[in-house]
């Protein structure tokens, strides 16, 4: 069944969630006069994949840039993201391979190479692992500018929030030798910018090398908010986009063409152009998914205005194994889908095969693979044999989901769908 799903699926299948409503619970509120040990790791009772961290003041964020830039050469996979923006709230999820990934909480200081303090999330690194939190009692000295780089969503003391999602993309030729490499982006604009405007103009003026389309031959695109606007920012066509979104007075961010403040794995640049899920959409965006998962994020905003209706709309569209959410995931479950100019017709990838579909409707397309017999053997299989974190399962679920509050400076996280707990982990900007 591994090759189905390497060769099947862009994103991801993920395991049946225990999950009720989660109550705001405080696992991790510090005292705002407590120090910390810098770089030690503290631990979770009720998730062993889940620490926190305190950087240490001697960050040198030049090392980090080296680092990356010059040596990242660790294994990386896509992942079906979602993110939003309505009012005081910037929703995530991370969906990734149900290895034994931890996720890793880390407060960053002040320092001589940080402009703004920040709390940022580590996810997906292959580094980062449970074996690091139950081997080591502090971040070994060789990894910490790795994995202080490589932060997957976050948010400053300014209320500049950001994170980091993937577009599954075989287009024009990315930038091999850039600046910065894209997996450090999220860092840099929480070291450096005090505003998403300002966070713009700075990644406008770099080069960034597509560090994912080296290692999974995906894109990276980020939605980077702050108290008045938020953008997302895409190299489309080897192009920089920045898509701007506006409050329109209640909390809404709306863009020029009244997309709503939303990015999961599509170039929000193309539905901006063409208008989201429409033919010429398909036709001009081969290989996009999510949007299904924009639809009911969107479907959601109007009634979300507290944390825990974020985290509800994270529920939503988390990467259930069984699809019980409000989606099916149903163009990512259809494996790669396009739009073949060529023939004229939608069709979906099977075992490396374009398979023609008598319409241009990608949905068909995708429905007609979720009620094959092979989707069926994958249910099964992953029931009979693969219901557990590993280090070498390939299936899918959402490793963690948080909403970042900007006005109050504080996050609140839910780990790994409810695995272990559906405690909402609150934490802050110190």
């Amino acid at each position: 069944m591994e090759k189905i799903i390497s060769t099947l699926f862009l994103a991801l299948l993920a395991m049946a969630a225990l999950v009720t409503t989660a109550s705001l619970s405080s696992c991790t509120k510090s005292k705002a006069k407590e120090t910390h040990a810098a770089y030690e790791i503290k631990k979770f009772e009720n998730n062993p994949y889940l620490a926190e961290v305190w950087w240490g003041e001697d960050y040198d964020s030049v090392a980090v840039i080296e680092a990356l830039n010059n040596k990242y050469n660790q294994p990386a996979e896509a992942g079906g993201c979602s993110s939003w923006h309505k009012g005081d709230f910037h929703g995530r999820n991370i969906d990734w391979m149900m290895r034994d990934y931890a996720t890793i909480i880390i407060h960053m200081p002040k320092g001589k190479s940080v402009k703004y303090a920040s709390v940022s999330l580590l996810a997906g690194n292959p580094i980062a692992v449970k074996s690091l939190l139950d081997e080591n009692t502090s971040i070994p000295e060789k990894v910490r500018n790795i994995l202080a780089g490589a932060v997957v969503d976050g948010m400053n003391e300014k209320g500049v929030v950001i994170n980091h999602n993937i577009v599954p993309y075989d287009g024009a030729p990315y930038e091999q030798n850039g600046d910065i490499v894209s997996v450090m982006v999220c860092r840099y604009v929480l070291d450096n910018c005090a505003t998403a405007k300002e966070a713009v103009e700075l990644l406008g003026s770099k080069k960034v090398t597509q560090a994912v389309v080296k290692l999974a031959h995906d894109y990276s695109h980020f939605m980077i908010s702050d108290p008045t606007c938020s953008y997302v920012v895409e190299w489309v066509d080897g192009k920089f986009v920045a898509t701007e979104f506006k409050n329109d007075g209640q909390g809404n961010y709306i863009s020029p063409k009244g997309q709503k403040a939303i990015m999961t794995n599509y170039f929000v640049a193309k539905a901006e152009e063409y208008g989201l899920g429409t033919k010429e959409f398909f036709k001009n965006h081969e290989v996009g998914a999510g949007v299904e998962r924009t639809r009911t994020i969107d479907e959601m905003l109007p009634g979300a205005n507290t944390v825990e209706d974020h985290l509800n709309i994270c529920k939503a569209v988390w990467y259930k194994q069984f699809c019980e959410g409000k989606t099916h995931w149903l163009t990512e479950n259809g494996g790669k889908y396009g739009y073949s100019k060529e023939d004229g017709k939608a069709y979906y990838t099977n075992k490396g095969e374009k398979i023609m579909m008598d319409n241009d409707d990608v949905y068909a397309a995708a429905e007609k693979f979720f009620s094959t017999e092979e989707m069926k053997d994958y249910v099964n299989d992953f029931l009979t044999n693969n219901n557990k974190i590993t280090p070498t399962n390939d299936y899918w679920f959402t490793q963690h989901s948080v909403v970042y509050d900007i006005k109050n400076l504080k996050g609140y996280l839910i780990m790994q769908e409810g695995l272990y707990s559906n405690d909402v982990i609150e934490f802050g900007i110190e």
